[in-house]
């Protein structure tokens, strides 16, 4: 889990195989639904840090999640009108960056809970730009807000990490973990619509345009405070 560490001390989308294989490389894997953390999903040697936490507040793992996003134009500029820009969102694991002491399935649980939190902030910003987009079906709308949805997206997320971060290490709370799954999962049901499609998270996996004629756009207005893997 990629924890404040200042806060501290103070169904598959697709059917077939070969997509879900497309969406697990050897160090990047983007969300799927019922998809667990695995052992093999944590890469990166324990730091001195984490092993620090772990002692003072029980830190277990640093699992590292990025909420990722692109956005993509007609690649040739008479194209952008009659076709209009496209954002991609999606949640992306990051094996190689991911440390664990531990293999616990219950350590992983929590995990997983954090991988659907960047999930949920995904649906989030493709729901806003769809809806903005829908309201005027101009080119350039999504242009001007996707910086802005995606900085508010990548907010939350972070927000409700931190929440969850305190209530289960600070706080201590019992139950801490049993309620967040219930919001969490209950969240997830209520914008099954908004769940990341295969191409976005292909998108984002491989780096390249899925959408014949489309390149990256050269240029966003403004500064993304969440990149890319």
């Amino acid at each position: 889990m990629r924890y404040c560490f200042p806060l501290l001390l103070m169904l598959l989308l697709t059917t077939g195989p070969l997509a879900a294989q497309s969406l697990d490389t050897p160090t990047r894997k983007a969300w799927q639904p019922g998809q667990p953390v695995l052992p093999a999903d944590f890469q990166a040697p324990p730091s001195a840090r984490l092993r620090e936490l772990q002692l003072k507040a029980g830190l277990q793992a640093d699992s590292r999640i990025s909420l990722s996003s692109v956005l993509d134009v007609p690649a040739r500029r008479r194209d952008r009108g009659p076709g209009l820009e496209k954002a991609y969102f999606a949640a992306i694991w990051l094996k190689d960056q991911s440390a664990t002491l531990s293999t616990d399935t219950a350590v992983l649980a929590r995990e997983r809970l954090v991988f659907d939190l960047a999930e949920l902030a995904a649906r989030q910003a493709r729901r806003t730009l769809q809806r903005l987009q829908d309201s005027t079906r101009a080119y350039g709308t999504v242009y001007i807000h996707y910086v802005s949805v995606a900085n508010g997206a990548c907010a939350w997320y972070h927000q409700q990490v931190d929440a969850f971060t305190r209530a289960l290490y600070i706080d201590r709370q019992p139950d801490a973990y049993a309620t967040w799954r219930r919001q969490v999962s209950a969240a997830l049901r209520e914008s099954a619509a908004w769940a990341t499609p295969t191409p976005a998270a292909q998108r984002l996996l491989g780096g390249q345009p899925v959408e014949p004629g489309y390149i990256k756009s050269p240029t966003v207005l403004g500064q993304l405070g969440c990149g890319q893997p």
